[in-house]
Parts: structure tokens; sequence; C-alpha cells
């Protein structure tokens, strides 16, 4: 959505529809692409191995930009490296004519095989496209200043990623840093919503364990009357599923977050972590949060809601009307 943001006032430009990134999916959407479109930005997804590569022979990029590597949709895959492997058949497929576009940050995409140019960013190295975070909201790129449209790492991170695609696709650096900044969230997506008294971080639309981390590491570094995050289940993790929002548990334990609400099964893996600390609830539905947060907010207070798809935890938001 970013990268769409910034590159379709410059050139014609395709992209994926809504969430439509698997093998079926994916080329289905790509159908109500226009001939004169000069780019196609493709999304692809995978929660079992051959997927990626499915999707490339399809498409045959020209272009790779794989963002992280995590154990998110990790239900089909018995390692983190077989995930290694199915993203990295994004790079494999690309000729030598090819520009792959490397998070230098990410120590598993370094090690990947192509026959492609590579084109590197990061914020912890010497790379062809260099961030530095100077706050919350700003960064500098190769000593460029862009305004974020929202707070936190992961923001940053995907502007550094969007800013080096759009470079080399040719577009000029102040309008890549303007478009930037004026960027809306997608609804979900780590919006801030305010309603009445308090504030919500909307990061509901889906949640893994890589991207929890990085939203709750917002929630913590913002200022507020109180904190509290509101968590639930992710799904689709497989053998990593009890290991994963254990991990989650031990964060919050030593978070300075104020209240946290946590529901779902998965879930009670991290409650039973923070019965340590004061504060914490395990909730089975969404109607007890609701009760609950309508009796307890109070003026100021932050609240993060996150959780899995399927977990719709942005009823909780609508409840709150």
């Amino acid at each position: 959505e970013l990268a769409y943001h910034v590159i379709s006032p410059s050139m014609e430009c395709f992209k994926t529809d809504k969430n439509y990134n698997t093998v079926l999916s994916s080329p289905l959407s790509f159908l109500s692409a226009k001939q004169s479109q000069n780019v196609a930005l493709i999304e692809m997804g995978t929660n079992q191995p051959g997927e990626i590569k499915s999707i490339c022979e399809a498409f045959n990029p020209d272009i790779g930009l794989i963002t992280n590597i995590s154990n998110a949709h990790a239900e089909n895959f018995d390692s983190l490296q077989d995930i290694v492997i199915e993203k990295g058949n994004l790079f494999k497929i690309l000729n030598k004519n090819g520009i792959a576009i490397i998070n230098g940050d990410d120590p598993f995409l370094a090690n990947i095989e192509t026959k492609a140019q590579k084109i590197t960013y990061g914020f912890n190295g010497n790379f062809d496209f260099n961030g530095k975070q100077i706050d919350l909201k700003t960064i500098k790129i190769n000593g460029k200043k862009i305004d974020l449209p929202a707070s936190g790492f992961a923001m940053a991170q995907n502007s550094l990623a969007v800013f080096t695609l759009a470079k080399i696709l040719g577009l000029n650096e102040n309008d890549i840093c303007n478009k930037i900044s004026d960027f809306d969230l997608p609804s979900g997506r780590g919006q801030i919503i305010k309603k009445n008294r308090i504030q919500i971080i909307d990061d509901s639309y889906n949640a893994n364990p890589s991207s929890m981390i990085v939203g709750l590491k917002r929630l913590i570094e913002r200022k507020a009357n109180r904190k509290i995050a509101i968590l639930g289940d992710m799904f689709e993790l497989g053998k990593f599923e009890g290991k994963s929002h254990i991990e989650i548990g031990k964060l919050l334990l030593e978070s300075p977050i104020d209240i946290v609400i946590t529901t779902g099964e998965n879930m009670k893996y991290a409650h039973e972590i923070l019965n340590k600390k004061q504060n914490t609830f395990w909730f089975e539905t969404k109607n007890e949060i609701i009760e609950f947060l309508k009796n307890k907010t109070e003026k100021g207070d932050l609240l993060y809601i996150k959780g899995s798809r399927g977990m719709q935890m942005e009823k909780i938001i609508e409840g709150l009307n």
C-alpha cells in the first residue's frame, strides 16, 4: 500500500487487490491490470512450501523485495530455515538483469543466492540506502530527512524499503519523501483512533510474533497516562505456537505496560507467564473485555489492540463506541 501510494502519482501502477496474495488469488487479482500500466506491485504470500515459487513462475518478476524472515504462517513449515528457503525463491527466480532488494538488517536475507543485482538497505550497517532513525517519527535516508506518517520502527523500516524501490524505479527523492509523509495507514494496520478520553492504536487486522513484538514496542515508546495492551491469539504457527505466545508473555512481563488484557486459548500461554505481574487479565469473550475497558479506562490512556484475523479484535474497538 505504501509503495503504491508513493509510486502511482509518477507512473501508472497496478497493485495486488486487498490481501489477494496466494497462488490462486494473486494471478486472479492481476487480471484487472491494464496494459498501459508501467509497474505491477505483486504481493506474494505463503503458508506452505512451494507457493512463492509457483507465484514467481506465473509473474516472472524483474524486481524482488523481501521485507524480513519470521515464523509467520509457519504451521506447514518444519523450521525457520524452511521459511528462508521458501521466501528465498523470489530472489532465486530473478535473472541477471533483475534486482534483488535486500534488507541488510535481516541476517537471513544476505545469504540467499541470486543471479540478480543486489541493492541493500538497512539501519545497522553500510548499505546502498542507509537509514538513520532521528526520533519516533523522523528518519534520514542517505542524509535525506523524512517525516514518517506514523511512529515506530516498523514504519521506519517500511519507509526505507519503499524509498529504495522508488529510487530504483527512477522517482525524484523529494517526491518520494513527500508521498511517504502524507500516507494514511490502512484500516487495522496501526493507525491511531481517538475515542472519548482515550487513544487506540488499531493494529487489529492480523498478527504474527514479529509484528506483535514491533507493535508492542511502539506502544512502549509512546507517552500516555497509562498503556494498555489488548492481545488475541496468533494463528498458523504450528509447532511454534506455544513458544511464540510464551515469548510475548516474557516481553510483556519485563515491559512498562500498565495493564495487559489477553483473550484466546493460545494467549493463555502468555497469561500464565504474566500471572507474576499485577493488572493482567485473561477474558474468554470480547464483550467481557469491552465492559472492563468501559469501566476501567481513564483520560489519557493509550490502548494497543492486536490479534490474528480470525480473532476479529476490531470488534472490541467497535464495542467502545
